[in-house]
């Protein structure tokens, strides 16, 4: 279906190879940016990433953070904060329909009771690559 995962139980079992990000991200390749939309796999993705989320320039990403998919795979906001500001802080922003991003004075809660779940992590260390984009 549109909301296959390898985590969740959605439709008829498929088997797929699968890779860390860090496999596949050369050591001095500079990525700016990372999308994820993988249903409820995020943290699967962001352990696999560790090496990529710990460097002096961690990229900005985007995820689709869907509370109820976080929990039906035994996660939570919480542990998504956690792992998201493992190697520091970290700044949570809402997409705006102006193009522009909005921060999150709360974190991830601030998510809980909106149809929102895409969220713009921003590690306090690339803030300098959305500070254009801030209301």
């Amino acid at each position: 279906s549109a909301l296959s995962s390898a985590q969740r139980t959605v439709g008829a079992p498929v088997a797929v190879a699968a890779i860390k990000l860090d496999d596949i991200t050369a050591d001095d390749a500079e990525v700016d940016f990372v999308k994820c939309d993988v249903e409820g796999g995020e943290m699967m993705v962001l352990r696999g990433s560790r090496e990529l989320r710990s460097r002096e320039k961690p990229p900005v990403w985007l995820l689709e953070a869907n509370e109820t998919f976080l929990v039906e795979t035994g996660a939570s906001y919480e542990a998504l904060h956690d792992e998201l500001s493992m190697y520091g802080p970290v700044g949570y922003y809402r997409a705006q329909s102006t193009g522009r991003i909005a921060r999150l004075r709360h974190g991830l809660s601030d998510l809980r009771g909106t149809s929102d779940v895409n969220v713009v992590v921003v590690p306090n260390a690339r803030a300098d690559l959305v500070c254009d984009m801030v209301e």
